[in-house]
């Protein structure tokens, strides 16, 4: 009997997926981690994103599930399917995006299990610990949770469809973009949508368990065909596209294409240039870019940066980057480097130290504008003669004096290795302070005493009204 049921859940199973137009490609931009329960045996289920290290997971007990010829696994009984150790891929991805899409293709085994159920958790357990993310289960309602920063350890409050699954093969999406919004999808179709602010800073390293939390405490029953994790919210249309595809891993590997070519640069001599290349394929794309159709050492990302560039070494050089994954590999066009002759510039004064009127007590600040080939080199006088340590684009005085600086003429000389400019001199005017309004006053302290218990009313106004410290 257990067979016959078998093979009636593969028939059912292929039913479904031809009248899905199965054979349309999976969306792959952003996926981090892809199961498709195809292995058929063993207490392995295989990452086969093709991204980065596989994330494979182990079941606990094989006598608690059935695998199902053509890809699938029934879980019968409680069973705990994890990775070995934290999830890191997924972490890292989600964390500098702060995006995600949880994605399952399941059939429940019924409609009375709740927790909720987990069918996917990147958790540490049920209570007290929490988790990152949760797609789970409470009888006919999905329930999504999402921990960040405004939530609380578990992800709540959480995203809930109500009503909307049964014990039927069924697609299910959780997404959250950047700016926080976040949607649940069914068979396709958006069925709610919310808000989780916050970011995902509050992520701990946690494994990636299916139908179970790590400890075992939020056990669901079903078969689970499909399991995806990508690190961006797939979009409406791209949710769509993976129902179409059907409840089956495959897709269709494309080897990689240019989509945007290296542009040619033109710099001065002595800065750098920098090229990049757009292109397009089945992850993971590598990159190796060529000076002259020679590789350069290290120079393995979508873009690359030339050391400080001359004219005798490196105007006319070409620049192409050629990319490759498992399928085939591309050249892109050639991109040329124009390298303009440095001409060095002896300094020039743009702007000129102005006059300056301040009063007794007070500073003055001189300053200018020189242009010229750097470095440039700045030596301020005071009525021609070398300021001590004044050697900025301005220059700010001691508190003055009418005495000691009425009429001083202030200068800058501007060098570099090419020369020497002097500014015009620029006169300061001190002026005595004004004197005090007296009109109306009573009483006035200038605490000019220098010791003694008193402090007197110098207003000379009436009685002096002297005060007395205490």
């Amino acid at each position: 009997m257990r067979s016959i049921y078998l093979i009636f859940l593969t028939l059912l199973l292929l039913i479904t997926v031809s009248g899905q137009a199965l054979g349309q490609d999976r969306v792959t931009d952003g996926l981090q981690v892809l199961y498709g329960f195809a292995e058929g045996d063993g207490t392995t289920v295989q990452d086969v994103s093709g991204v980065g290290s596989p994330l494979d997971l182990t079941i606990s007990d094989l006598g608690a599930v059935t695998w199902l010829p053509g890809g699938g696994l029934v879980l019968d009984t409680p069973v705990v399917i994890t990775s070995s150790g934290p999830s890191t891929k997924i972490i890292d991805a989600c964390q500098a995006t702060q995006a995600v899409t949880v994605e399952a293709w399941v059939d429940p085994a019924n409609t009375t299990q709740s927790g909720p159920a987990r069918i996917v958790a990147h958790s540490l357990n049920g209570y007290p610990g929490g988790g990152n993310f949760v797609l789970g289960q409470n009888d006919t309602e999905l329930e999504a949770r999402l921990r960040t920063t405004t939530t609380d350890q578990y992800g709540r409050p959480a995203l809930l469809a109500p009503g909307s699954l049964d014990a039927v093969l069924t697609h299910l999406v959780y997404t959250r973009d950047a700016l926080g919004t976040t949607a649940l999808y069914v068979d396709g179709a958006l069925t709610t949508s919310g808000n989780t602010g916050g970011t995902f800073a509050s992520w701990g390293d946690y494994a990636l368990t299916l139908g179970n939390e790590p400890p075992g405490d939020r056990a669901w029953l079903g078969t689970l065909y499909v399991v995806a994790v990508f690190d961006r919210a797939l979009g409406a249309g791209e949710v769509a596209q993976n129902f179409a595809a059907g409840p089956v891993a495959e897709f269709t590997p494309v080897a990689p294409s240019i989509v945007t070519q290296p542009q040619d640069q033109t710099v001065d001599e002595g800065m750098t240039a920098t090229f990049s290349v757009l292109a397009t394929g089945t992850p993971p794309l590598f990159y190796q870019w060529q000076r002259d159709m020679a590789d350069i050492s290290g120079a393995n990302g979508s873009s690359y940066t030339t050391d400080p560039v001359t004219v005798a070494g490196d105007n006319g050089a070409q620049y192409r980057c050629v990319v490759s994954n498992a399928l085939g590999t591309v050249t892109s066009n050639a991109a040329t480097l124009t390298v303009l002759e440095f001409i060095p510039v002896a300094p020039s004064i743009v702007t000129q130290p102005q006059d300056q009127t301040v009063d007794e007590g007070m500073t003055a600040t001189f300053s200018v504008l020189a242009t010229g080939t750097p470095p440039l080199f700045y030596q301020w006088q005071r009525d021609m003669a070398d300021i001590s340590g004044a050697n900025g684009s301005s220059y700010t005085t001691d508190p003055v004096t009418v005495a000691g600086d009425n009429g001083a003429q202030y200068r800058c000389v501007v060098s570099n290795a090419l020369g020497t400019v002097t500014s015009t001199a620029a006169t300061l005017t001190v002026q005595e302070p004004s004197p005090r309004v007296t009109a109306g006053l009573q009483v006035l302290y200038g605490f000019a005493e220098g010791d003694g218990a008193t402090v007197q009313d110098v207003s000379g106004v009436g009685s002096p009204l002297d005060l007395t410290i205490s």
